[in-house]
C-alpha cells in the first residue's frame, strides 16, 4: 500500500545499515550520533520506533541518510523523500498515543486491567479523529480505517455487550480490582 511504502523503504535502509560495520562508521561522521533502529515484527511498536529514528536523522541539516546511501553506494531509491517523511510523521502521530497507552497498561506493580476498556475506547477515538483530520489522504485513511477495524475486532469481547465472549462479571470485577 502506498501509505506504508516509506516504512518498507526505511526497513530496507536500516537492514543494510545494520549488516555493515562501515555504514555505522560513516553515519558516526555526521551530526546524527545515534544508531538506526530495525523494525522487528514480533516487537510491539518497533516499526514506529524505527520511523521516529529515521525522522530524527532526516531532521539533521547535513542529510546523514543521503550521505550514508551515497558513500555506501546503495540504490538511490532508498533516499527518504519529503513525501516519505510526511507519511512517516502521520504514522507516528497515529501510533504514538496507542504506544503510550500500551506502556501505561503494562505495569508490573499495580493492576491495570480495569483501564483496558477506557484505553481501547480512547485509542479508537484517536484513530477516528486522525481519519477525520486527514480525510483527503486516501492512502492514510485506508491504513487508519484498517487499523480501526482490526483494533475494534480484537477488543470486540469487551466493547460489544452482545459479543459471544462478553462477560459482564469479568469486566466488572476487573474494573473493581
Amino acid at each position: 500500500d502506498r501509505f506504508c511504502a516509506p516504512l518498507v523503504k526505511a526497513q530496507k535502509l536500516v537492514s543494510l545499515y545494520r549488516k555493515r560495520p562501515l555504514a555505522h562508521e560513516l553515519l558516526a561522521k555526521t551530526s546524527f550520533q545515534k544508531s538506526l533502529i530495525l523494525s522487528i515484527d514480533i516487537r510491539w511498536f518497533s516499526r514506529m520506533f524505527m520511523a521516529k529514528r529515521i525522522l530524527e536523522a532526516c531532521s539533521c541539516t547535513d542529510a546523514p541518510l543521503n550521505f550514508l546511501i551515497t558513500n555506501m553506494k546503495w540504490d538511490l531509491s532508498l533516499a527518504i523523500s519529503l513525501g516519505d517523511i510526511r507519511n512517516m510523521e502521520l504514522y507516528v502521530q497515529l501510533l504514538e498515543p496507542l504506544q503510550e497507552k500500551s506502556d501505561s497498561l503494562g505495569s508490573e506493580k499495580k493492576s491495570t486491567l480495569q483501564l483496558v476498556v477506557p484505553a481501547v475506547r480512547e485509542n479508537l477515538l484517536h484513530i477516528e479523529q486522525m481519519i477525520e483530520k486527514h480525510r483527503a489522504d486516501t492512502s492514510f485513511v485506508d491504513f487508519a480505517q484498517d487499523l480501526h477495524f482490526q483494533y475494534k475486532k480484537r477488543f470486540a469481547y469487551a466493547l460489544d455487550q452482545d459479543h459471544e465472549n462478553n462477560n459482564p462479571l469479568f469486566l466488572t470485577t476487573t474494573y473493581c480490582e
